[in-house]
């Protein structure tokens, strides 16, 4: 139901789409353009790899017609890109990185114009760069989707008063059905009901968002324990230099509501069961309180001894190794991590840190082994994080991604401290895998 249309020579193909499919659009759709132009876009593509690929790959003309032809029928099925690497693999046994397909050096009139329009027809925005589109005008699709439901937009909800939320809707935009998904949105005071254009910014969204709904129904015996939490003075310490007292006890009273509340259980979607784990919560108050704050100290003591470990590194630890240690600690311990990070992931940090401690203090008998092992896993952590600025710019981490991440961080430790093992399987070719289901699921 796209608007799907041909431009001038130098332009190409437009398609045109309500500004709230922008996050659901498919790289299937834009990659392929239109099947006259299929063979001109391979050349293209083979002509921009390095030369160390194109010579192995024969005369481009002939390649760019084979492989149209073969590719043709996967049209819709998977991207463009995909379809041409798994052809020329199957053909001359050349595994080309995805990396190296460079759709941006690609002549306008061989990239797809995207362009985005309200409810009325008025454009937006265009451009071919989707992901730049996405980070520009997501707050207006997120907008728009439940604009005309007063069901799906609300604020100031401080409690479960709206009824059963079902996993998704179809809402009517711009003439046509669009499918959304209805999440519960923390406000800090209180909590909103919105729509999101996927089920992985929804999911998200929704978890903290229950989790604040909780913390208000709950307020008056969160409070209480809240000016008794066990340790909490000398965690102050180790997490006074990324924030104060105030930010510390709110992340923790969060932890201790995610326990409460959710802890490991499908996430809430009716008031029955909202109601259900409430009044089971109370007898548990005590006990999840001590093992919140004991899991925490032992978080924030590990945090502590590696920032003093790194801060007087050995003479041999290079500038690569010290900016990916920093990196991993920047993004282990931070300001609302305590309440950000699953549970089960939460209880692994000690080691993660631990490990960071003992790679500082190998590094001087690891010699170049250090360095390498670095910019491995450099290539895996520098790509986790581009790939996080484009899930962020399309609503939302995906599971997949989110897998991945912690991939690394066990990897880093089968790396560098291997005597601590890892709590799940990881090797190079482990992540490789993983990497192609985050490519899979952004599709």
């Amino acid at each position: 139901s796209y608007k799907l249309e041909p431009g001038a020579k130098d332009d190409g193909v437009t398609l045109t789409i309500p500004v709230e499919a922008l996050a659901s659009l498919r790289e299937q759709r834009t990659t392929w353009l239109v099947p006259g132009l299929l063979e001109e876009k391979v050349a293209a593509l083979v002509r921009n790899l390095p030369k160390a690929y194109r010579r192995s790959m024969g005369p481009v003309p002939q390649l760019a017609r084979d492989t149209a032809k073969a590719v043709a029928e996967a049209h819709g099925d998977k991207t463009m890109l995909d379809a041409v690497a798994q052809h020329i693999q199957r053909t001359s046994g050349l595994t080309i990185p995805r990396e190296l397909w460079r759709l941006d050096q690609l002549p306008d009139h061989l990239r797809m114009n995207v362009r985005v329009v309200d409810a009325g027809g008025e454009v937006l925005g265009e451009g071919r760069d989707i992901v730049q589109l996405r980070r520009e005008l997501g707050h207006l699709a997120r907008e728009s989707l439940g604009a005309h439901d007063a069901r799906w937009s609300r604020t100031g909800i401080s409690d479960w008063d709206f009824g059963d939320l079902p996993g998704s809707v179809e809402v009517e935009r711009a003439g046509q059905t669009v499918r959304a998904f209805p999440a519960l949105v923390d406000e800090g005071d209180s909590v909103a009901l919105k729509l999101y254009e996927t089920e992985a910014a929804a999911a998200r969204a929704h978890h903290l968002g229950v989790r604040r709904l909780f913390a208000l129904r709950a307020r008056e015996e969160l409070k209480v324990h809240g000016q008794y939490l066990p340790g909490f003075e000398q965690m102050t310490l180790h997490f006074s230099p990324i924030g104060d007292a105030k930010a510390l006890r709110g992340d923790l009273l969060d932890l201790l509501a995610d326990r409460l509340f959710l802890g490991d259980r499908p996430n809430v979607r009716t008031q029955r069961d909202f109601d259900a784990r409430l009044e089971a919560a109370w007898h548990r108050m005590g006990e999840v309180t001590h093992t919140t704050c004991e899991l925490a100290a032992n978080v924030l003591l590990a945090y502590h001894r590696a920032c003093v470990r790194l801060a007087d590194p050995p003479r041999s630890w290079d500038e690569a190794s010290d900016a990916d240690a920093r990196s991993q600690l920047e993004h282990l311990v931070y300001p609302g991590g305590l309440g950000a990070t699953l549970w089960r992931w939460l209880v692994q940090l000690p080691r993660y840190l631990r490990a960071v401690e003992l790679r500082l203090d190998r590094a001087p008998r690891a010699g170049q082994r250090e360095q390498q092992l670095a910019q491995r896993v450099h290539e895996h952590w520098s790509h986790y994080l581009a790939w996080v600025a484009f899930a962020e710019a399309r609503g939302g981490v995906t599971p997949e991604l989110e897998a991945v991440r912690w991939m690394i961080e066990e990897f880093r430790v089968a790396s560098f401290a291997q005597d601590l093992g890892t709590s799940i399987k990881v090797s190079e070719e482990r992540l490789r895998t993983a990497w192609e289901a985050v490519q899979q699921a952004s599709r």
